[in-house]
Protein backbone atom coordinates (compact mmCIF):
# COMPACT_ATOMS: atom_id res chain seq x y z
CA UNK A 1 0.00 0.00 0.00
CA UNK A 2 2.83 2.64 0.92
CA UNK A 3 4.65 1.57 -2.55
CA UNK A 4 1.20 2.62 -4.22
CA UNK A 5 1.17 6.08 -2.61
CA UNK A 6 4.15 6.25 -3.47
CA UNK A 7 3.92 6.25 -7.02
CA UNK A 8 1.20 8.34 -7.30
CA UNK A 9 2.48 10.88 -5.31
CA UNK A 10 5.59 10.66 -8.07
CA UNK A 11 2.83 11.10 -10.89
CA UNK A 12 1.49 13.79 -9.41
CA UNK A 13 4.79 15.61 -8.97
CA UNK A 14 5.82 14.74 -12.62
CA UNK A 15 2.41 16.35 -14.14
CA UNK A 16 1.66 19.51 -12.34
CA UNK A 17 4.34 21.66 -13.67
CA UNK A 18 2.78 21.08 -17.56
CA UNK A 19 -0.34 21.88 -15.94
CA UNK A 20 0.83 25.32 -14.67
CA UNK A 21 3.38 25.87 -18.49
CA UNK A 22 -0.17 25.11 -20.35
CA UNK A 23 -1.68 27.32 -17.86
CA UNK A 24 0.40 30.48 -18.55
CA UNK A 25 0.37 29.56 -22.57
CA UNK A 26 -2.99 30.72 -22.29
CA UNK A 27 -4.04 34.14 -23.11
CA UNK A 28 -6.23 36.39 -20.59
CA UNK A 29 -9.58 37.65 -22.21
CA UNK A 30 -9.47 41.36 -22.91
CA UNK A 31 -10.53 43.66 -20.35
CA UNK A 32 -13.47 45.32 -20.73
CA UNK A 33 -15.56 47.77 -18.90
CA UNK A 34 -19.06 47.79 -18.13
CA UNK A 35 -21.18 49.92 -20.89
CA UNK A 36 -18.60 49.53 -23.83
CA UNK A 37 -18.47 47.57 -26.81
CA UNK A 38 -15.47 45.23 -27.58
CA UNK A 39 -13.76 46.04 -30.83
CA UNK A 40 -15.03 44.96 -33.65
CA UNK A 41 -12.80 42.34 -35.82
CA UNK A 42 -14.94 42.60 -38.82
CA UNK A 43 -12.62 43.75 -41.81
CA UNK A 44 -13.30 47.14 -43.31
CA UNK A 45 -15.79 47.83 -45.78
CA UNK A 46 -13.98 48.45 -49.32
CA UNK A 47 -15.73 50.08 -51.78
CA UNK A 48 -16.83 46.98 -54.72
CA UNK A 49 -14.91 47.91 -58.03
CA UNK A 50 -16.96 47.62 -61.30
CA UNK A 51 -16.21 44.96 -63.82
CA UNK A 52 -13.34 46.02 -65.66
CA UNK A 53 -15.38 46.69 -68.84
CA UNK A 54 -13.91 49.08 -71.81
CA UNK A 55 -16.32 50.21 -75.17
CA UNK A 56 -15.70 52.32 -77.92
CA UNK A 57 -19.08 52.80 -79.09
CA UNK A 58 -21.36 54.64 -77.26
CA UNK A 59 -24.37 52.94 -75.69
CA UNK A 60 -27.76 54.46 -74.92
CA UNK A 61 -28.75 55.03 -71.12
CA UNK A 62 -32.18 56.86 -70.59
CA UNK A 63 -31.57 59.94 -72.53
CA UNK A 64 -27.85 59.69 -72.06
CA UNK A 65 -24.68 58.24 -74.02
CA UNK A 66 -21.79 56.76 -72.70
CA UNK A 67 -18.85 54.66 -72.75
CA UNK A 68 -16.88 52.66 -70.51
CA UNK A 69 -13.10 52.80 -69.66
CA UNK A 70 -12.53 49.66 -67.14
CA UNK A 71 -15.85 50.00 -65.95
CA UNK A 72 -16.63 53.67 -65.22
CA UNK A 73 -18.62 55.50 -67.48
CA UNK A 74 -18.33 58.45 -69.03
CA UNK A 75 -21.46 60.25 -70.31
CA UNK A 76 -20.85 61.72 -74.01
CA UNK A 77 -23.96 62.71 -75.12
CA UNK A 78 -27.54 63.42 -74.61
CA UNK A 79 -31.12 62.75 -76.40
CA UNK A 80 -33.46 64.06 -74.34
CA UNK A 81 -35.81 66.75 -74.65
CA UNK A 82 -34.49 68.99 -72.09
CA UNK A 83 -36.38 70.29 -68.92
CA UNK A 84 -34.59 69.53 -65.33
CA UNK A 85 -31.94 67.29 -66.40
CA UNK A 86 -30.63 65.04 -63.35
CA UNK A 87 -26.96 62.97 -64.74
CA UNK A 88 -26.88 60.01 -63.55
CA UNK A 89 -24.40 58.53 -60.91
CA UNK A 90 -24.41 55.15 -61.76
CA UNK A 91 -25.19 53.19 -64.94
CA UNK A 92 -27.66 50.09 -64.68
CA UNK A 93 -26.70 50.02 -60.71
CA UNK A 94 -23.29 48.90 -61.25
CA UNK A 95 -21.25 51.47 -63.64
CA UNK A 96 -19.91 54.85 -61.72
CA UNK A 97 -20.48 57.75 -63.79
CA UNK A 98 -17.03 59.82 -63.14
CA UNK A 99 -16.89 61.85 -66.02
CA UNK A 100 -18.60 64.07 -68.81
CA UNK A 101 -16.79 64.30 -72.35
CA UNK A 102 -15.83 67.57 -74.28
CA UNK A 103 -18.74 68.97 -75.49
CA UNK A 104 -20.94 66.52 -74.35
CA UNK A 105 -24.26 69.00 -74.15
CA UNK A 106 -23.16 71.47 -76.11
CA UNK A 107 -26.08 73.64 -77.73
CA UNK A 108 -28.86 71.86 -76.14
CA UNK A 109 -30.91 74.61 -75.63
CA UNK A 110 -33.64 72.97 -74.20
CA UNK A 111 -32.57 72.33 -70.86
CA UNK A 112 -33.45 74.32 -68.44
CA UNK A 113 -31.86 73.06 -64.78
CA UNK A 114 -28.93 70.33 -64.17
CA UNK A 115 -27.61 68.32 -61.54
CA UNK A 116 -23.98 66.78 -61.82
CA UNK A 117 -23.52 64.00 -59.24
CA UNK A 118 -20.63 63.93 -56.95
CA UNK A 119 -19.20 61.09 -58.85
CA UNK A 120 -18.40 63.21 -61.50
CA UNK A 121 -14.95 65.17 -60.40
CA UNK A 122 -15.00 67.38 -63.36
CA UNK A 123 -17.92 69.20 -65.31
CA UNK A 124 -16.50 68.70 -68.68
CA UNK A 125 -14.50 71.34 -70.66
CA UNK A 126 -17.34 73.54 -72.76
CA UNK A 127 -19.62 70.54 -71.58
CA UNK A 128 -22.87 72.70 -71.66
CA UNK A 129 -21.52 75.42 -73.96
CA UNK A 130 -24.56 77.55 -75.57
CA UNK A 131 -26.97 75.97 -73.80
CA UNK A 132 -29.01 79.43 -73.44
CA UNK A 133 -32.03 78.43 -71.21
CA UNK A 134 -30.04 76.82 -68.39
CA UNK A 135 -30.92 78.61 -65.59
CA UNK A 136 -30.06 76.65 -62.52
CA UNK A 137 -27.03 74.04 -61.65
CA UNK A 138 -26.62 72.35 -58.80
CA UNK A 139 -23.22 70.49 -58.50
CA UNK A 140 -23.03 67.56 -55.68
CA UNK A 141 -20.63 67.22 -52.60
CA UNK A 142 -17.75 65.64 -54.34
CA UNK A 143 -17.21 67.40 -57.69
CA UNK A 144 -13.71 69.27 -57.55
CA UNK A 145 -13.74 71.13 -60.55
CA UNK A 146 -15.30 73.88 -62.82
CA UNK A 147 -13.83 73.15 -66.25
CA UNK A 148 -12.79 74.92 -69.11
CA UNK A 149 -15.64 76.58 -70.92
CA UNK A 150 -18.13 74.22 -68.87
CA UNK A 151 -20.73 77.21 -68.75
CA UNK A 152 -19.66 79.75 -71.55
CA UNK A 153 -22.67 81.40 -73.32
CA UNK A 154 -24.84 79.89 -70.95
CA UNK A 155 -26.73 83.62 -70.69
CA UNK A 156 -29.84 82.31 -68.46
CA UNK A 157 -27.67 80.90 -65.60
CA UNK A 158 -28.80 82.51 -62.90
CA UNK A 159 -28.41 80.14 -59.42
CA UNK A 160 -25.30 77.80 -59.31
CA UNK A 161 -24.92 75.83 -56.38
CA UNK A 162 -21.33 74.72 -55.38
CA UNK A 163 -20.32 72.70 -52.86
CA UNK A 164 -16.85 73.03 -50.50
CA UNK A 165 -15.64 70.40 -52.61
CA UNK A 166 -15.10 72.30 -55.97
CA UNK A 167 -11.96 74.29 -55.66
CA UNK A 168 -10.50 75.32 -58.91
CA UNK A 169 -12.41 77.40 -61.80
CA UNK A 170 -10.97 76.93 -65.05
CA UNK A 171 -10.77 79.28 -68.09
CA UNK A 172 -13.55 80.85 -69.87
CA UNK A 173 -15.64 78.49 -67.60
CA UNK A 174 -18.93 81.54 -67.16
CA UNK A 175 -17.94 83.83 -70.16
CA UNK A 176 -21.07 85.69 -71.17
CA UNK A 177 -23.11 84.32 -68.49
CA UNK A 178 -25.38 87.67 -68.01
CA UNK A 179 -28.05 87.08 -65.44
CA UNK A 180 -25.53 84.84 -63.03
CA UNK A 181 -25.09 88.25 -60.34
CA UNK A 182 -23.80 86.14 -57.54
CA UNK A 183 -21.19 83.68 -56.63
CA UNK A 184 -20.01 82.48 -53.53
CA UNK A 185 -15.54 81.87 -54.04
CA UNK A 186 -15.23 81.29 -50.40
CA UNK A 187 -13.78 77.60 -51.06
CA UNK A 188 -12.20 78.33 -54.61
CA UNK A 189 -8.50 78.18 -54.79
CA UNK A 190 -7.73 79.10 -58.52
CA UNK A 191 -9.37 81.22 -61.05
CA UNK A 192 -9.02 80.61 -64.39
CA UNK A 193 -8.58 83.18 -67.82
CA UNK A 194 -11.56 84.69 -68.15
CA UNK A 195 -13.34 82.94 -66.07
CA UNK A 196 -16.09 85.18 -65.39
CA UNK A 197 -15.71 87.81 -67.98
CA UNK A 198 -18.67 89.34 -69.10
CA UNK A 199 -20.23 87.81 -66.91
CA UNK A 200 -23.26 89.31 -64.40
CA UNK A 201 -21.81 89.98 -61.22
CA UNK A 202 -22.30 92.90 -59.60
CA UNK A 203 -19.83 92.20 -56.66
CA UNK A 204 -17.20 89.88 -55.80
CA UNK A 205 -15.10 88.89 -52.43
CA UNK A 206 -12.21 86.73 -53.10
CA UNK A 207 -11.06 85.17 -50.04
CA UNK A 208 -7.18 85.11 -48.69
CA UNK A 209 -6.92 81.10 -49.57
CA UNK A 210 -7.77 81.78 -52.88
CA UNK A 211 -4.05 82.06 -54.87
CA UNK A 212 -4.42 81.41 -58.33
CA UNK A 213 -5.73 84.02 -60.42
CA UNK A 214 -5.78 84.41 -64.04
CA UNK A 215 -5.67 87.53 -66.66
CA UNK A 216 -9.00 89.57 -67.30
CA UNK A 217 -10.78 87.18 -64.69
CA UNK A 218 -13.74 89.65 -64.28
CA UNK A 219 -12.90 91.58 -67.44
CA UNK A 220 -15.95 93.25 -69.00
CA UNK A 221 -18.27 92.62 -66.42
CA UNK A 222 -20.12 95.79 -66.88
CA UNK A 223 -22.65 95.11 -63.69
CA UNK A 224 -19.87 95.04 -61.30
CA UNK A 225 -20.41 97.82 -58.86
CA UNK A 226 -17.69 96.33 -55.94
CA UNK A 227 -14.77 94.00 -55.49
CA UNK A 228 -13.50 93.18 -52.04
CA UNK A 229 -9.75 90.98 -52.67
CA UNK A 230 -8.51 89.70 -48.86
CA UNK A 231 -5.84 88.25 -50.34
CA UNK A 232 -1.76 89.27 -50.84
CA UNK A 233 -0.82 89.13 -54.63
CA UNK A 234 2.48 89.77 -55.92
CA UNK A 235 0.98 90.90 -58.93
CA UNK A 236 -2.30 91.52 -59.91
CA UNK A 237 -2.81 89.91 -63.24
CA UNK A 238 -3.11 91.66 -66.38
CA UNK A 239 -6.72 93.09 -67.17
CA UNK A 240 -8.47 91.73 -64.07
CA UNK A 241 -11.07 94.58 -63.57
CA UNK A 242 -10.79 95.71 -67.60
CA UNK A 243 -13.82 97.39 -69.04
CA UNK A 244 -15.92 97.10 -66.01
CA UNK A 245 -17.91 100.50 -66.12
CA UNK A 246 -20.06 100.28 -63.14
CA UNK A 247 -16.88 99.30 -60.62
CA UNK A 248 -16.94 102.28 -58.17
CA UNK A 249 -15.70 100.23 -55.18
CA UNK A 250 -12.30 98.40 -54.91
CA UNK A 251 -10.37 96.74 -51.55
CA UNK A 252 -7.07 95.85 -51.40
CA UNK A 253 -5.43 93.41 -49.20
CA UNK A 254 -2.09 94.60 -47.67
CA UNK A 255 1.03 92.40 -48.77
CA UNK A 256 -0.06 93.02 -52.71
CA UNK A 257 3.14 94.63 -54.31
CA UNK A 258 2.36 95.42 -57.98
CA UNK A 259 -0.86 96.49 -60.07
CA UNK A 260 -0.73 94.85 -63.54
CA UNK A 261 -1.01 95.95 -66.95
CA UNK A 262 -4.72 97.32 -67.97
CA UNK A 263 -6.06 96.13 -64.43
CA UNK A 264 -8.61 98.92 -64.26
CA UNK A 265 -8.22 99.81 -68.19
CA UNK A 266 -11.17 101.45 -69.21
CA UNK A 267 -12.88 101.51 -65.80
CA UNK A 268 -15.11 104.63 -66.07
CA UNK A 269 -17.07 104.69 -63.22
CA UNK A 270 -14.24 104.24 -60.46
CA UNK A 271 -13.73 107.81 -58.71
CA UNK A 272 -11.55 106.93 -55.66
CA UNK A 273 -8.43 103.97 -55.42
CA UNK A 274 -6.66 103.34 -51.99
CA UNK A 275 -3.54 101.08 -52.94
CA UNK A 276 -1.93 99.36 -50.10
CA UNK A 277 1.16 100.53 -47.97
CA UNK A 278 2.88 97.30 -50.05
CA UNK A 279 2.59 98.34 -53.15
CA UNK A 280 5.10 99.98 -54.71
CA UNK A 281 4.70 99.65 -58.77
CA UNK A 282 2.18 100.61 -61.15
CA UNK A 283 2.35 98.68 -64.11
CA UNK A 284 1.49 99.48 -68.08
CA UNK A 285 -2.03 101.61 -68.81
CA UNK A 286 -3.20 100.07 -65.42
CA UNK A 287 -5.73 103.33 -65.08
CA UNK A 288 -5.82 104.57 -68.65
CA UNK A 289 -9.08 105.46 -69.68
CA UNK A 290 -10.49 105.74 -65.88
CA UNK A 291 -12.64 109.33 -66.58
CA UNK A 292 -14.20 109.53 -63.42
CA UNK A 293 -10.75 108.90 -61.46
CA UNK A 294 -10.64 111.93 -58.80
CA UNK A 295 -8.63 110.81 -55.77
CA UNK A 296 -5.93 108.36 -55.62
CA UNK A 297 -4.53 107.28 -52.36
CA UNK A 298 -0.73 105.53 -52.16
CA UNK A 299 -0.48 104.22 -48.61
CA UNK A 300 3.02 103.15 -49.53
CA UNK A 301 5.73 105.75 -48.10
CA UNK A 302 8.92 104.25 -50.27
CA UNK A 303 9.44 105.05 -54.05
CA UNK A 304 6.86 104.42 -56.16
CA UNK A 305 7.32 102.93 -60.16
CA UNK A 306 5.16 104.35 -62.61
CA UNK A 307 5.12 102.46 -65.95
CA UNK A 308 4.47 103.40 -69.45
CA UNK A 309 0.62 104.99 -69.75
CA UNK A 310 -0.57 103.99 -65.96
CA UNK A 311 -2.03 106.65 -65.93
CA UNK A 312 -3.21 108.60 -69.20
CA UNK A 313 -6.52 110.00 -70.08
CA UNK A 314 -7.58 110.53 -66.48
CA UNK A 315 -9.49 114.26 -67.03
CA UNK A 316 -10.98 114.15 -63.66
CA UNK A 317 -8.07 113.42 -61.75
CA UNK A 318 -7.51 116.39 -59.19
CA UNK A 319 -5.94 114.71 -55.92
CA UNK A 320 -3.29 112.18 -54.73
CA UNK A 321 -2.39 111.47 -51.25
CA UNK A 322 1.00 109.42 -50.74
CA UNK A 323 2.51 108.42 -47.36
CA UNK A 324 5.71 109.02 -48.23
CA UNK A 325 7.67 112.63 -48.11
CA UNK A 326 7.99 115.08 -50.58
CA UNK A 327 11.68 113.97 -50.90
CA UNK A 328 10.61 110.45 -50.99
CA UNK A 329 8.20 111.78 -53.75
CA UNK A 330 11.01 113.03 -56.02
CA UNK A 331 12.58 109.82 -55.90
CA UNK A 332 10.01 107.99 -57.70
CA UNK A 333 10.63 106.69 -61.25
CA UNK A 334 8.14 107.65 -64.17
CA UNK A 335 7.73 106.42 -67.68
CA UNK A 336 6.04 108.36 -70.58
CA UNK A 337 2.64 109.63 -70.90
CA UNK A 338 2.09 109.84 -67.58
CA UNK A 339 1.22 113.67 -67.59
CA UNK A 340 -2.16 113.48 -66.25
CA UNK A 341 -0.96 112.50 -62.54
CA UNK A 342 2.10 114.42 -62.53
CA UNK A 343 -0.30 117.68 -62.86
CA UNK A 344 -2.59 116.73 -59.97
CA UNK A 345 -2.07 118.28 -56.54
CA UNK A 346 -0.49 115.50 -54.39
CA UNK A 347 -0.67 115.97 -50.44
CA UNK A 348 2.29 113.99 -48.45
CA UNK A 349 2.74 111.88 -45.21
CA UNK A 350 -1.12 111.05 -46.36
CA UNK A 351 -2.05 108.34 -43.24
CA UNK A 352 -5.17 107.17 -44.92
Amino acid sequence: MKKIFIVLLALVLCVLPVLTACNEDTPNPPETNPGTTAPSTEPPVTEEKPDPVTTTEPAAYGDFEYILTLGYATIVGYNGQGGDVVIPSKIDDKYPVTAIDKMAFMYQEEITSLTIPGSVKATGELAFFHCVKLAKVTLENGVEKISRGSFNACEALAEIVVPASVKTIEDIAFVGCTALTAFDFTNITTLGYRAFAASGLTSVVLPATLTGLGESVFGSCKSLVSAEIQGAYETFPAGMFGYCYALKDVKFAEGTKRMGNTVFFRCTGLETVTLPASCFKIENQCFYGCTSLTTINFLCTEKMYINYYAFYFLPALTTCNYGGSEETFGTWEWDTYNDFLKEATFNFNYAG
